[in-house]
């Protein structure tokens, strides 16, 4: 579209024909007119821009960024595991058995429904049927009520 639109604007500027009267302006003259506004006005804008970054750098230099950082996320625990969490949950369980409660208030972000969706998502890859036993064989066997 752009292109059409250049084409017809260059065919314009070509035939714009003889000079007419003096003070009047050929349609090929007034065309070069209307792009030297645009270009002006985009010259316009790029300096109030670079006066706009300029400012905030200013800011920033004075002020650094922490009056431009978001707000803390206040709210429920996140869901996701970091790599840090799930390996302080494995030596929890170590402790606690499946005591999910104990193990939440050890991790500290998570919630006693999020150690219990943990043990079974992790059960494989952490092998925590092996360190329950562990745990077990140390404390005695789980209760026949606990949650798995």
């Amino acid at each position: 579209m752009q292109l059409c639109q250049l084409s017809l604007d260059l065919m314009a500027m070509v035939s714009s024909g003889p000079p007419g009267p003096p003070g009047t302006l050929t349609p090929g003259q007034q065309l070069l007119r209307h792009m030297e506004n645009e270009v002006i006005a985009l010259k316009r804008q790029v300096q109030s821009n670079k006066a706009q970054i300029s400012s905030v750098r200013s800011k920033i230099a004075d002020d650094g960024i922490t009056p431009y950082r978001p707000p803390a996320q206040a709210g429920p625990p996140k869901a996701k595991w970091s790599q840090e969490e799930l390996l302080l949950a494995v030596q929890a369980v170590r402790y606690f058995g499946k005591d999910f409660k104990a193990i939440a208030e050890i991790v500290g972000n998570k919630t006693e429904n999020h150690v219990r969706s943990f043990f079974v998502t992790y059960r494989k890859r952490y092998n925590l049927d092996g360190v329950l036993r562990e745990w077990e064989e140390e404390h005695g066997p789980v209760r026949a009520n606990a949650d798995e």
